[in-house]
C-alpha cells in the first residue's frame, strides 16, 4: 500500500482512487503552481484563496460539518 499511496493514490475498499489534496493560499499564482504539479502526479486536487474559502470546500465535499 505505501507504493500505491507514494503515486498519489488511496485503497478505500478495494478500489484505487487518487488522493485527495486541497491547496490553500493566497496568492494565486502559487496555488496553481502547486494544483498543477500535484495533478500531474497523480492527485485530486481542489484549491481555496482564503480559510474562509477552505472550509467551505471541505463542507462542501463532505469532510466537516
Amino acid at each position: 500500500v505505501a507504493e500505491v499511496v507514494q503515486k498519489g493514490y488511496l485503497l478505500n475498499d478495494a478500489v484505487i482512487r487518487p488522493a485527495s489534496v486541497l491547496v490553500v493560499d493566497d496568492e494565486q499564482s502559487l496555488r496553481n503552481a502547486l494544483a498543477q504539479y500535484l495533478r500531474h502526479r497523480g492527485f485530486e486536487v481542489f484549491t481555496a484563496a482564503t480559510g474562509d474559502e477552505a472550509l467551505e470546500r471541505l463542507r462542501s465535499l463532505g469532510y466537516i460539518r
